[in-house]
Formats: structure tokens, sequence, C-alpha cells
């Protein structure tokens, strides 16, 4: 049981990078397009 719970906290872990990953990414893109306009 516990090293299943490990792969699933791992799991978690990997794809909340991802998200903060592409969060960063479309911020950024934000920015840029902001900065565009101005």
């Amino acid at each position: 049981m516990k090293i299943k719970n490990q792969t699933y906290k791992n799991n978690i872990e990997s794809e909340m990078n991802d998200l903060l990953h592409s969060t960063d990414k479309f911020l950024y893109r934000i920015k840029l397009m902001q900065g565009a306009k101005e």
C-alpha cells in the first residue's frame, strides 16, 4: 500500500509541476501581449 501511495504522490507532483510550468508560460505570454500593446 505504501508503494502505491508513493507512486500516486509522485504522479501528482509531476502533474503539479507541469501545471505550474504551463501557467508560467501562459502568464509570460500575457505579459508579452500587454507589452506589445503599449
